[in-house]
């Protein structure tokens, strides 16, 4: 009897041990994929302004800037918790930027739209 304890114990152990390591693995895995990905993000997202920028064509390349920032800003906004901390800190420089640069709302795209009024409750 003692004998079938033991085994057993030792067989949830190893099982234990599996899904641990399993999970460690597939963790960090995930995390190098994400952190990849992130970069081919920022790589495809800013080459073509600096090519902008360098050729002369400030408005094309901040055109493009702001169209990214304002969508990667609404996906921000979108009231999750764990953007709360970067939602937070740039509310207010986000808003600024807006009332200053962005004033004309018959130019401002569906997500510009939905960002705005995202901003607007956001306290």
């Amino acid at each position: 009897m003692k004998r079938t304890h033991i085994i057993g114990l030792v067989f949830v152990a190893i099982i234990c041990a599996a899904a641990w390591t399993s999970y460690s693995i597939g963790y960090q895995r995930g995390l190098d994929f994400m952190l990849v990905l992130d970069q081919k993000r920022i790589l495809v997202i800013t080459l073509r302004p600096l090519q902008e920028i360098r050729g002369g064509e400030i408005e094309a390349a901040t055109l493009r800037l702001e169209t990214n920032c304002f969508a990667a800003a609404d996906n921000v906004y979108d009231g999750q918790a764990a953007n709360r901390i970067v939602a937070d800190a740039f509310a207010d420089p986000l808003r600024h930027y807006r009332q200053t640069y962005r004033t004309n709302s018959a130019e401002w795209s569906v997500t510009e739209q939905d960002l705005e009024r995202k901003l607007s409750s956001w306290k």
